[in-house]
């Protein structure tokens, strides 16, 4: 049943796109500035506000979390990381300008992770001995699988996240990676 409609799908898309109406042959013109600027103030510039704002406050949150790691400060990272991950949800489709030229999307959400690379990073990031690799400076250098919701995600959402963000064995202290990926 499968094969006939993919063998017809595309001779009904092609109908269908023909008996679509056509703006340019009729001579309708598209004002293509004011549908720009409508994009820009109704739809990226509102969103991008609210992931702003958002992330904000989770890196204020996760500001709190350390030294001690509590639950209510753990829940309150937790409901912030939500609602920014919400909010670049709103984004997310966005590939093109500012974003696109820093990395944006693959910064912000390393995903799919399908070699589970960001549990790999974590664990080298865990494991190094220097002490400025959590400053904004040095961090921005790091791996993309760390700097984002997915290795902040691993950290925070573990059935043990209490006590593994309490951990201090390890050189790089898990709940300060938390605080420098919000950063």
């Amino acid at each position: 049943m499968i094969k006939p409609l993919k063998r017809l799908f595309p001779i009904i898309l092609l109908t269908a796109a023909a008996a679509l109406p056509n703006n340019a042959a009729r001579g309708d013109g598209i004002d293509y500035a004011a549908a720009n600027a409508a994009i820009v103030q109704d739809h990226l510039l509102p969103r991008y506000h609210d992931f702003t704002t958002t992330t904000a406050d989770l890196m204020t949150a996760a500001q709190k979390l350390c030294p001690d790691v509590g639950v209510a400060d753990l829940e309150a990272v937790r409901t912030a990381f939500h609602t920014a991950l919400d909010a670049w949800q709103t984004v997310e489709h966005i590939r093109q300008g500012p974003p696109a030229a820093t990395n944006a999307h693959i910064r912000v959400k390393f995903w799919p992770d399908r070699k589970s690379i960001v549990d790999k990073h974590l664990t080298r990031l865990m494991k190094n001995k220097n002490p400025d690799i959590l400053t904004p400076k040095v961090y921005g250098h790091v791996s993309i699988a760390v700097q984002g919701f997915p290795a902040m995600e691993r950290l925070l959402f573990t059935e043990d996240a209490a006590a593994r963000l309490k951990q201090t064995d390890t050189p790089v202290k898990p709940c300060a990676v938390v605080g420098a990926i919000a950063a």
